[in-house]
């Protein structure tokens, strides 16, 4: 499952065409030359890695992170919302025995951080139906 997930959710690009690194939520950072954690470099996804029972619905979340230089710019989160949009039809994915399907009530919302304006997020709301064994 974690696989399926990192590699799906590795498959977008930016502006530019250039893959965004995709991280498992609580783990966007990566390591100076000496080793210690730093912040991940902007932008980047993060996605959650659950495992529901055998074809049950579980709610399911990934965020795309962009930092601007300009408050509330959202061109490159809403590039990737619309790649993702595009991959998850309305009827869902199915990707190796994981099935994405759009949250029903809320696909994608767009959110600030008032303590640091210049970072924006799109939250991506799915339900994931596990049919791996």
């Amino acid at each position: 499952m974690r696989t399926v997930l990192h590699d799906f959710w590795s498959s977008f690009t930016d502006l530019e065409g250039k893959p965004i690194t995709a991280y498992q939520t609580g783990a966007a950072f990566v390591m100076d030359t000496k080793g210690n954690p730093k912040p991940a470099p902007f932008p980047y996804i993060t996605y959650d890695v659950i495992v529901p029972n055998f074809s049950q619905n579980a709610a399911y979340t990934a965020d795309v992170w962009d930092k601007n230089y300009t408050v509330g710019n959202f061109k490159l989160v809403d590039h990737v919302l619309d790649q993702i949009g595009e991959k998850i039809p309305e009827d869902g994915l199915l990707i190796d025995g994981v099935w994405l399907k759009r949250n029903p009530a809320t696909f994608i919302i767009h959110m600030n951080d008032p303590s640091q304006p210049l970072i924006v997020r799109g939250v991506i709301n799915l339900v994931l139906q596990n049919f791996r064994r």
